[in-house]
């Protein structure tokens, strides 16, 4: 049979009592990149979620580590190149006679 508690809840913990730890993943810890995502969206004025779409429609490769990030400028301004969209050619205009 259930146990009668005369009909009060059951006492919360105390709001004093020393917060509980943090528990630590058991992933790797993700290597940290010179260039990343967020270095990325701010070159080309976009969100940083638009920038990851734009990776993968790229088909640029995660780096180890399973995130977007280059340790070199060179790297870097590579994929800022295929990235950046290409300004259309201009066409001369027709005025009307």
């Amino acid at each position: 049979m259930a146990e009668k508690t005369n009909g009060k809840k059951a006492s919360k913990p105390a709001a004093d009592a020393a917060p509980a730890e943090k528990k630590k993943s058991n992933l790797p810890e993700r290597p940290k990149y010179k260039y990343g995502v967020a270095e990325l969206a701010d070159k080309l004025g976009i969100e940083p979620a638009s920038v990851r779409v734009a990776l993968r429609k790229a088909n640029v490769e995660k780096a180890p580590g399973g995130v977007y990030g280059w340790d070199t400028k060179t790297a870097f301004d590579e994929v800022v190149a295929d990235l950046k969209p290409e300004k259309p050619e201009k066409k001369p205009t027709k005025k009307a006679a």
